[in-house]
């Protein structure tokens, strides 16, 4: 402000000051007092330029940090997908399984699964190896959300992770009893969860099942609302339901294993309800503005399905107020546990910076 008073003036000094404490004179007294007082202006400058470099030194090291852990719990999960088939009854599970590893082969950000193991790994000490079985039900509740998904009843999606969609390349009864197989399969893994206590796994398992309720409430939301004009509210209300409450499942299962605080988890539910709104936002950009390859699915089905989105209700620049809104939402929250402010921050940077 001293540099800005000398370069600009003191009457355009004053016209600014007037807008910047509007309404608080005891704020522009302040100010003004420090802008007087103020001689060796170029001390402050290399103090703050000082600070910032060494702030974003830190932010840079925790990102690259996080990335490396991501790309590392994305390998671990990959290698521990594949549902093995039944040797004592090879013919009866032989299609099933085969779809099924056909759609989890594809190439799956594995967000949630990723978000539950830095959760569990880093944020709370938990074994690695003793939480496997929690990653696997991640990935193959949201797998068979997506084969659901993907069905002509509901988006008829022709691509998905690169690649043809389970119904397409087996047919629809299958694809359908595949989604089923995996949404069982994810509860025989949750119940493998043998080295914590039978309480703690109990609670896990149920707490999926609510969830569980809640994603199919909100794809029917979804589909009752197909080519209708919806209002921002109604779209934050389906996009909690359909992605939000799957990244609070992500977080909030971990919390349950290390038997985490009512705060803790209340404040992870917070987060994810911004988070899950602020990531439909970024695919509903994605959706006009992405790369069909890098995404691995079509771009533009919302447009063609008549659909509303974030983009269709606000525009490209208002959906990107919106998503960039929620994101400060979701950094707020974090901000009342000191517990895992930076594991938090940096997943949410990066699923806002992703490419697909």
């Amino acid at each position: 402000m001293k540099r800005f008073k000398e370069k600009k003036g003191t009457n355009t000094y004053k016209e600014v000051m007037e807008l910047f404490a509007s309404g608080i004179p005891a704020f522009n007294r302040v100010i003004h007092t420090l802008v007087k007082k103020t001689d060796d202006v170029d001390f402050f400058d290399k103090l703050l330029r000082d600070q910032m470099i060494a702030e974003l030194k830190k932010e840079r090291k925790e990102q690259d940090a996080i990335l490396d852990t991501v790309e590392t719990a994305r390998s671990e999960i990959n290698d521990v997908l594949k549902v093995e088939k039944n040797v004592h009854d090879p013919l009866m599970t032989e299609p099933i399984t085969d779809a099924a590893n056909y759609s989890l082969a594809g190439d799956g950000k594995r967000l949630r699964p990723v978000m539950a193991w830095i959760m569990g790994v880093n944020g709370y000490g938990l074994d690695r190896s003793a939480i496997v079985p929690l990653l696997r039900s991640l990935e193959y509740m949201h797998t068979a959300s997506l084969i659901f998904d993907d069905l002509p009843s509901q988006d008829n999606a022709s691509l998905r992770r690169g690649k043809t969609t389970v119904h397409q390349v087996y047919n629809v009864a299958i694809a359908e009893i595949t989604g089923l197989f995996l949404t069982q399969k994810a509860v025989e893994e949750q119940a493998s969860l043998n080295t914590f206590d039978t309480k703690t796994v109990l609670q896990v398992i149920q707490y999926s099942a609510q969830k569980t309720t809640d994603l199919c409430k909100g794809q029917v939301m979804d589909l009752d609302n197909k080519g209708k004009p919806l209002t921002l509210e109604q779209l934050r209300a389906i996009s909690h339901k359909k992605t939000g409450i799957a990244l609070e499942a992500s977080l909030l299962m971990p919390a349950i294993l290390a038997n985490a605080s009512e705060l803790e988890r209340k404040v992870l539910k917070k987060f994810a309800y911004h988070a899950g709104i602020m990531f439909q936002v970024k695919d509903d950009l994605l959706d006009v503005e992405g790369d069909q390859i890098k995404l691995g699915k079509a771009i533009g089905k919302d447009a063609d399905n008549n659909n509303s989105t974030f983009v269709s209700v606000l525009g490209t620049d208002g959906a990107r107020e919106e998503m960039w809104d929620h994101y400060c939402h979701a950094l707020e929250a974090i901000q009342q546990t000191p517990h895992h402010t930076i594991v938090l921050k940096h997943l949410l940077n990066y699923m806002i910076h992703r490419d697909h």
